[in-house]
């Protein structure tokens, strides 16, 4: 910003000098023009220019004047204590030509002296001679009243200016030097907003632009750690899958065999839930092998949601009577019918409903109200198929709240964070969407998918 205030600064000082100067030029001007006035009315006059007649012009002009006959002989003045030989400086045959001539020293005080022949007051030696003298001291009030005002208005003006530019250079240089600070920690890897300018202006444009910037790079690298840990799980996955369904499947035919040599226990329940938790066990480890294959093809079927839940409550029954929670199931009247994969969507029920015991488990603690989770199934306003898992737990936690969907997301202990993940990723392969509130002191769990088109 120093250019610039430089340049105004000599704009401005050049202004008031030529402004002074102009000033001091029309003043001169002004001084010679009353002068050459007065000594034009004493010269064209017929009435004797007496001491009376001179004091009055005196009056008039602020000048002192001599009149004089050709040999120096005063005949007239308004020096009263002072007789002294004039020199015919500046000499003029008219009055009108009368203008300041050079200075004079006459009893100690200085003066412009100027003459001018009368040639209208000619005796037999020749015309009179008037002399003018005109205070110094009084033409350099009259030149410091012209010259010192606009001298002032300009300094004044060059000090506002420079006080202005400074304000203007200061505040846009402490912006950008907050906009430095914000880039460099972006560049480092920090995606911070800046602090956008009270003054709608450019540097506020540039703040936002960064900001903007910033938030889009951030979104990025969620994007790419999403990503990256989706790829992990599938790496990983892939070499754990292999031998976890094996053991599974060897578990599911081992208890085949043995109800197959115990013919005495064929209906027993628990051997029905444990086969059932297996076969559950290797459904779930195919959807997490599937995390992040968007693109890949799932065979679909119709489902009626009544009967997928009722198939899939003998899994979490035990699980719920362990934790003392009460699970009550209201299923629709009418069946509601999915085109979806029966495999998946059971996965999705049993994830959401055991998360729904551990919280209401969790809460029931610290509270005198029983545990309880409730599990329904209907038709949504916007002619979705919807099921919903509520609980009377204390819903999650405020810091996962707004990721609740993404991989790796959650703050048990024992945890992986996989399992909503999965249900968002099973709905929106499916049409739908799953979702959650608290409502009346509980939270909701919405999973829905579009109902099968009648034929």
């Amino acid at each position: 910003m120093f250019p610039l205030v430089g340049v105004s600064l000599v704009s401005l000082l050049a202004v008031a000098l030529i402004d002074a100067y102009l000033a001091t030029t029309e003043t001169r001007s002004t001084i010679d023009r009353q002068l050459q006035g007065v000594v034009h009315v004493l010269a064209t006059s017929n009435f004797p220019l007496t001491d009376t007649v001179l004091q009055q012009m005196k009056e008039l002009s602020g000048a002192d004047f001599v009149l004089a006959d050709q040999h120096g002989n005063h005949l007239s003045t308004t020096l009263r204590d002072s007789i002294v030989e004039l020199p015919e400086s500046s000499l003029s045959d008219s009055g009108q030509k009368v203008a300041l001539g050079p200075q004079l020293t006459v009893a100690g005080k200085q003066y412009f002296h100027s003459s001018a022949k009368l040639q209208n007051r000619t005796t037999r030696d020749g015309p009179d001679m008037l002399h003018t003298l005109f205070p110094c001291d009084q033409y350099n009030a009259a030149w410091r009243r012209a010259f010192l005002p606009p001298l002032v208005v300009g300094i004044l003006a060059i000090g506002a200016v420079a006080a202005v530019t400074q304000w203007i250079a200061g505040r846009i240089s402490n912006s950008l030097g907050d906009l430095s600070t914000g880039v460099a920690r972006l560049a480092q890897g920090e995606y911070v907003t800046v602090e956008l300018p009270l003054r709608d202006d450019e540097v506020r444009d540039l703040a936002q632009s960064i900001n903007h910037t910033s938030n889009r790079l951030a979104d990025y690298e969620q994007q790419i750690r999403q990503t990256e840990q989706v790829r992990t799980v599938a790496m990983l996955g892939a070499g754990l899958a292999h031998e976890i369904r094996n053991a599974a499947t060897g578990c599911r035919l081992a208890i085949d065999l043995h109800a197959e040599n115990c013919g005495t226990v064929t209906n027993d329940d628990g051997l029905a839930v444990a086969k059932g938790q297996l076969q559950l066990m290797e459904n779930r480890l195919q959807s997490f092998l599937k995390l992040g294959k968007e693109n890949e093809s799932v065979p679909n079927e119709e489902v009626d949601l009544n009967e997928l839940v009722e198939s899939i409550l003998p899994l979490v029954i035990p699980a719920a009577r362990h934790a003392k929670v009460q699970i009550d199931w209201r299923p629709e009247e009418m069946p509601i019918k999915v085109l979806a994969n029966a495999d998946t969507l059971s996965m999705v029920i049993v994830n959401l409903l055991l998360n729904a015991v551990e919280a209401a488990q969790r809460h029931s603690v610290n509270s005198y109200t029983p545990p309880q989770v409730l599990l329904s199934v209907g038709r949504s306003s916007d002619n979705q198929a919807e099921l919903l898992v509520c609980d009377s737990g204390d819903g999650p936690a405020t810091t996962i709240a707004e990721n609740l969907f993404q991989p790796f997301v959650s703050t048990k202990a024992e945890g992986v964070g996989l399992g909503l993940a999965v249900a968002s990723q099973v709905a929106i392969a499916h049409g739908g969407k799953i979702d959650w509130c608290r409502q009346n002191g509980q939270t909701v769990f919405r999973f829905s998918v579009p109902l099968m088109e009648k034929s």
